[in-house]
């Protein structure tokens, strides 16, 4: 009970406390509350600016503005660093107070930062020390992941060996665009998250592919969700979700397998390799 409450206090402390002490300590540089040189201050306004903008469109609102920190942490981190003379609204702080403030402030920056590097991998365990295999490929010398991920990831990009070489057009999707980067091939359909696209966007860089281009692709799908932490794992949990936004972009890819009569040559218990009974492409509605 005593961990769960501590965990979401600290997770609370690092999603909003501090990009809101941050923010609160750049506008005080801005606004000459914090006494600093007028370029000083022109700095803190471009951390600012891009602590703003970078979470704008996102679902996980403000959290994501640890993404936009590189200018705007060592600001704040000089702040308590330095022996600032502060005022605020002409009320001086006392060394000893400012002291006290700065020693506790840093330390839980410090802390918090520490806790958030150990438990938070994008999209992958959240205990690290799971993250212990590394999939045999060139650019992905250092990086770790779990067993079960990098087994699926090899037997993957090893079968894709046999059907694809640098340059190549492929369509590979469900979440994995990474695909293209390790094959160093370039998407069939001109974006490498196509269901990220509007339908009717979809539907024209179908037609577009399907009159430019000579060769259909070979074709790469996950069989479920890789948005989660623990994928391969809990395949049932991880199954792909209908989303509203993705019903008719899935669907219409479906179509384009069906109507170049793609075939599954290949599957581990994560991805598939699909590829076209035909040669050439079908115009679209036909």
């Amino acid at each position: 009970m005593i961990a769960a409450v501590a965990f979401i206090l600290w997770h609370g402390f690092w999603r909003w406390m501090v990009p809101g002490i941050i923010y609160l300590i750049l506008i005080a540089y801005i606004f000459g509350l914090i006494k600093q040189s007028i370029e000083y201050r022109i700095l803190a306004l471009i951390a600012l600016g891009v602590l703003f903008l970078v979470p704008l469109g996102s679902r996980d609102s403000i959290y994501n503005a640890i993404y936009a920190m590189w200018i705007a942490l060592p600001i704040a981190l000089l702040f308590f660093i330095q022996h600032t003379t502060i005022t605020i609204r002409h009320w001086k702080w006392s060394s000893e107070s400012f002291n006290y403030a700065k020693v506790l402030i840093l330390a839980t920056l410090l802390l918090s930062s520490v806790a958030q590097a150990m438990s938070y991998t994008y999209r992958d365990s959240k205990n690290r020390l799971e993250m212990t295999a590394m999939v045999e490929h060139p650019l992905l010398t250092g990086v770790l992941t779990t067993n079960e991920r990098a087994k699926v990831m090899q037997e993957l990009l090893d079968e894709l060996q046999k059907y694809v070489k640098p340059s190549d057009v492929i369509l590979a999707y469900e979440g994995i665009s990474l695909i293209y980067f390790l094959t160093q091939t370039r998407p069939y359909l001109y974006h490498a998250w196509p269901l990220l696209e509007h339908p009717t966007s979809l539907k024209k860089s179908i037609e577009k592919a399907e009159l430019e281009r000579s060769i259909l692709p070979i074709v790469v799908r996950a069989k479920a969700s890789t948005s989660v932490r623990d994928w391969p794992n809990n395949f049932f949990d991880n199954r792909l979700k209908p989303y509203e936004s993705e019903k008719m972009t899935r669907q219409l890819i479906e179509d384009f397998l069906n109507r170049h009569q793609y075939v599954k040559i290949w599957e581990n218990r994560f991805f598939e390799i699909l590829q076209s009974k035909s040669t050439t492409p079908k115009p679209f509605g036909t």
